[in-house]
């Protein structure tokens, strides 16, 4: 792991690839993806988590998740962090629950107890996996992604205070392997931005797409101008400032 400036960052052990992350209180939590065990060239999907301290520098243990999961969406809303969705990281392999290799359970990690725990009530209404999930005061987005059976265009919303799943309208286009945000305006207006990614013929894109949220304009509209090369399999989308 690298950080530009004041000496970097210590390495990851074992080495992580197709995890995810979230920054909560000087932490990065750092959960599931593939890991290389020692002495093997092999990849392992993994439940495994670790805690990488930003003032001290130090990796802390933590729990492991009750599932192992890669391609999936980690998202920190009032003290808890969900994980959402996922694959068991190898095709051949069906998880229990969904019968295919891609699932719809959540689970959530609560800061205060340190404990994760299964939330059948959270669970997405349909199997995703290689989506991109972003939160929104107490709703979390899940935008995209795949099913067991090609992208989809579904924009999903997820009420952590009043458990419940709603779709929002769907995007312009099917596709996975992308960025999001959320875009705060000065007028205080919001808007999900969704960027790049790989379209249903599995094409890397250059489009930028969004919606408004809180108004009346519920649509989605494309960007002017487009990213300057396709990219896809893009990292999480940072916001600072308006």
């Amino acid at each position: 792991m690298v950080r530009c400036g004041d000496g970097g960052l210590p390495t990851m052990s074992p080495v992580k690839w197709k995890h995810e992350m979230v920054y909560v209180n000087d932490y990065l939590f750092i959960c599931g993806g593939y890991d290389q065990p020692a002495g093997t060239s092999g990849l392992l999907a993994t439940s495994t988590c670790t805690k990488l301290n930003l003032n001290t520098k130090q990796y802390e243990s933590m729990p492991s998740m009750n599932k192992a999961r890669v391609f999936f969406n980690l998202v920190h809303v009032e003290g808890k962090i969900y994980a959402l969705g996922g694959h068991t990281g190898d095709d051949s392999v069906n998880d229990p629950d969904s019968n295919k290799p891609c699932f719809r359970s959540v689970e959530y990690y609560d800061l205060e107890t340190n404990v994760w725990t299964p939330f059948a009530a959270g669970d997405l209404p349909s199997v995703n996996h290689r989506s991109c999930a972003v939160q929104v005061g107490y709703d979390i987005y899940v935008l995209g992604g795949q099913t067991c059976s090609g992208a989809t265009d579904k924009a999903m919303k997820f009420n952590t205070r009043n458990p419940d799943w709603d779709y929002a309208k769907n995007m312009k286009d099917r596709v996975y392997d992308h960025g999001c945000s959320v875009l705060y305006l000065e007028n205080g207006g919001k808007r999900l931005y969704v960027v790049g990614g790989k379209d249903w013929l599995d094409q890397g894109r250059k489009k930028v797409m969004f919606m408004g949220l809180g108004g009346n304009d519920d649509k989605w509209y494309y960007t002017v101008p487009e990213l300057p090369a396709k990219w896809s399999r893009m990292p999480r989308l940072a916001y600072l400032g308006k």
